[in-house]
C-alpha cells in the first residue's frame, strides 16, 4: 500500500481509469511535501485545472457494453476544469486521501501499434512517444473522483469515473468507470487488495 500512497501524493496513478485494468491517474502536481517528504501530522489541499494522464490500456472483454477500440488501446484523457486534491497525515501516520476533478475533456484511444509506452511494475507511465494515429477520439464532460484511507489495521481505496460526450462521427457516448479495493487486517499492504470490485460500463 505505501506504493499506491506514493503514487496518489505525486500525482502518479493509483487506481485504475475509464474502466481500463490499469489503474487512475490524476495529473497534477501536489502543491506542498504533505506525504512526499513530510509522513507525520500534516495536511494539504491543492486546487489544480488542468487534467493530463494516461488512463491506461484496455483488456479484451472488460465490458461487452463498449466500443471495440476499449479492448486494447491505450486511452489518453486530457482536460480543463476544476478539480482538488487534499490529503491529510496524523501523528501516528494514518493517511487519508481524495480527489476529484470535473471539466471538458478529451479521451484519445490509440491502438498499440501507434504509441510506445514504458511502464514500471505498478502500471505507472514512465515515458510516451505517439507513432500514429488514434483509433478514437471522444470529446465531452468528464467528472472522477478518487478516495482512500491508510493506517495500521486496513486500507481501502475507490474510485469513481463517468465521461459523457460524443465520438469522432457525432455519436452519443457515455462511459462509466467505478472500483473498490480494500486490504484487510493481516493481509499485506503491498500484496493484492483482499477485496476488490471493478465495473465498467458504455452507453
Amino acid at each position: 500500500m505505501k506504493t499506491l500512497l506514493r503514487r496518489a501524493v505525486i500525482g502518479a496513478t493509483v487506481a485504475g481509469a475509464v474502466g481500463l485494468p490499469a489503474t487512475p491517474a490524476f495529473a497534477q502536481t501536489v502543491g506542498d511535501d504533505c506525504g512526499v517528504t513530510v509522513s507525520t501530522s500534516c495536511s494539504s489541499t491543492t486546487h489544480f485545472s488542468d487534467m493530463e494522464q494516461w488512463l491506461g490500456q484496455g483488456t479484451p472483454g472488460d465490458s461487452s457494453s463498449c466500443p471495440a477500440y476499449f479492448d486494447n488501446d491505450w486511452a489518453f484523457e486530457s482536460g480543463t476544469g476544476n478539480g482538488v486534491f487534499h490529503i491529510n497525515i496524523n501523528k501516528d501516520g494514518d493517511t487519508w486521501v481524495s480527489n476529484t476533478w470535473t471539466g471538458a475533456a478529451t479521451i484519445t484511444l490509440y491502438p498499440p501499434s501507434s504509441v510506445q509506452i514504458v511502464a514500471d511494475s505498478d502500471d505507472n507511465v514512465i515515458s510516451s512517444q505517439i507513432i500514429g494515429p488514434p483509433d478514437q477520439v471522444l470529446t465531452g464532460h468528464n467528472t472522477q473522483w478518487f478516495g482512500a484511507s491508510f493506517n495500521n489495521k486496513d486500507s481501502v481505496t475507490d474510485f469513481t469515473f463517468s465521461f459523457r460526450g460524443t465520438d469522432q462521427s457525432g455519436n452519443p457516448i457515455t462511459v462509466h468507470n467505478e472500483q473498490h479495493q480494500q486490504w484487510l487486517p493481516g493481509s499485506d499492504p503491498d500484496g493484492p487488495p483482499s477485496a476488490s470490485h471493478v465495473r465498467f460500463t458504455c452507453g
